[in-house]
């Protein structure tokens, strides 16, 4: 289990948002990609503290400046440190291409409504590969799950019993 906890600032400190409790692995990793990088927040920090490794985003909306440390073994945080490592390279290539029109053509360039929307179209655009990626899905995986009319959640899913019971994606999906 990974220990997820976190801290807001709007204005004042609010300690415990959300309070410290434990997720499961494919909790931590959509909790981390969906919610902290996928609302636009970056990796302030991964380290080591004593045998356990620590992930500590920092995400923006608006006024409210969220704070959310992740902790695990190893072993646990593997998959969370491999989708911080994704979104960097991602992050690296900038904007997708058409996004920024899309932008400017939904909010009809209104700076407040852009302000708002602009972290989560575009980390949103990102978090579907990324978090497949970090779960060890295959480039082919990846191609088909990402083409199908499902989110995030329930894509990681499909892959995950893909594994269990070792069956091609195709054929979980086809059971739905």
């Amino acid at each position: 289990m990974i220990s997820v906890w976190g801290e807001r600032f709007n204005g004042e400190l609010h300690r415990d948002v959300p309070p410290r409790h434990n997720k499961s692995i494919q909790d931590a990793l959509n909790s981390l990609v969906k919610y902290e990088l996928g609302y636009g927040g970056r990796v302030a920090n991964i380290f080591e503290v004593g045998e356990n490794i620590q992930i500590k985003t920092v995400t923006q909306v608006l006024a409210c400046i969220d704070t959310t440390w992740f902790e695990g073994s190893r072993e646990e945080m593997l998959p969370l440190v491999t989708a911080c490592h994704l979104w960097s390279q991602v992050v690296q290539k900038g904007t997708p291409e058409g996004l920024i029109d899309q932008l400017m053509k939904v909010t009809e360039g209104n700076p407040m409504l852009l302000t708002m929307t602009a972290p989560l179209l575009i980390g949103g655009s990102r978090v579907k590969g990324i978090s497949l990626l970090a779960m060890g899905a295959t480039e082919e995986e990846l191609t088909y799950l990402c083409d199908q009319p499902m989110g995030t959640e329930d894509m990681m899913t499909v892959l995950s019993i893909s594994r269990e019971m070792n069956v091609p994606v195709q054929e979980v999906v086809a059971q739905l």
